[in-house]
């Protein structure tokens, strides 16, 4: 399928769709993908557009020098508490968007992924990163607070680690992103790219609604009460083996 761009002056986004991937770029490499209202706008419309319905599995990456060095504060410098309300209402939950999709979802990092880039990135099933890769969360440095990935990020790293990095660490590199669990592979630089498309494509492969089943189960299932979640999970099972995929390929392992 032809590349679909979704462009504006401040900031573009493109999604190619590939083997049942959607591959979608962050294209404003001379402000290292920052995140302007506009860029903001552009991205839910392609997580809400047809390439992404259509597909398997969704990658994010960015263009240039950086995946993203967060939002763009020029947009935000005189606003008012109304206005910002009414962006997270409006084109801000593009975050919740892509950390909702019903499909896996990948983080493709290289370069600078900072505050509202690494917040993107904290909402991805999977997330790999080369070995430019820089990671930080500069928000309380700048007076405010994260909107949304505190609880994503002490989900995968735990409390005392959250604080640590919201409150007493600065940019951390690739190996120490790997070390905490916030990237799941670092590869060299020239290999980032075939190998997110590779673990891409494989997730594609997948039956779609075991797939995306699988996620919202453990979504589910992490702060849920054992006789809950195992319930959830039977029930899960037994909906899924009822499915045409399911029994054609259960007839082919035996």
């Amino acid at each position: 399928m032809p590349e679909q761009p979704a462009r504006g002056g401040a900031g573009d986004v493109t999604v190619t769709l590939e083997e049942g991937v959607a591959f979608v770029t962050l294209e404003r490499p001379a402000k290292l993908n920052a995140l302007s209202r506009h860029m903001e706008e552009r991205l839910l419309a392609v997580l809400e557009g047809p390439e992404v319905a259509q597909s398997g599995c969704v990658v994010l990456a960015g263009s240039g020098r950086a995946f993203s060095a967060g939002a763009d504060l020029n947009d935000f410098e005189d606003a008012g508490a109304d206005d910002l309300l009414e962006n997270l209402a409006a084109s801000g939950r593009v975050y919740e968007c892509f950390g909702t999709l019903a499909q896996p979802t990948v983080a493709s990092i290289s370069g600078y992924c900072i505050g509202g880039g690494l917040e993107m990135a904290l909402g991805a099933d999977l997330r790999i990163a080369d070995e430019t890769a820089v990671f930080d969360l500069p928000e309380v440095g700048y007076g405010i607070v994260t909107a949304g990935a505190a609880y994503r990020l002490t989900r995968i790293v735990g409390t005392a680690r959250a604080k640590e990095l919201l409150l007493f660490r600065h940019r951390f590199p690739a190996s120490e992103a790997l070390a905490l669990g916030i990237v799941s592979e670092v590869v060299a630089p020239g290999e980032l790219r075939e190998r997110t498309r590779d673990l891409a494509r494989a997730a594609a492969a997948l039956p779609r609604e075991a797939a995306r089943q699988a996620k919202a189960l453990v979504d589910r299932v992490a702060d849920a009460p054992r006789d809950v979640a195992v319930a959830l999970e039977q029930a899960t099972y037994v909906a899924l083996s009822q499915t045409a995929a399911s029994r054609g390929n259960l007839r082919m392992a035996t």
